[in-house]
């Protein structure tokens, strides 16, 4: 597995940035990423930072990742909301 700077390692607003997608992998690391794709059994990523990634898929929790990014989009939808 090969893999960069975890969401610990982003500065905030990059992990904040409703354009970011989090991977949650299966060791508890999370990536805020700007740019994945999975190819040949390995998702390959691109940070916000530039710095690119891959991880087998094998090693992503794919239950936390979705349960992740749709917390993420209800409290974005919520604060549109208010805003209005």
């Amino acid at each position: 597995m090969r893999a960069q700077l975890p969401v610990e390692g982003l500065p905030q607003n990059a992990f904040s940035s409703a354009r970011n997608t989090l991977i949650a992998l299966k060791s508890d690391q999370t990536y805020a990423v700007a740019r994945y794709r999975i190819d040949r059994g390995q998702l390959d990523y691109v940070l916000a930072s530039g710095a690119v990634g891959a991880v087998d898929v094998k090693d992503v929790d794919w239950l936390k990742t979705t349960e992740l990014n749709s917390e993420r989009k209800r409290s974005q939808a919520i604060a549109v909301a208010q805003a209005n």
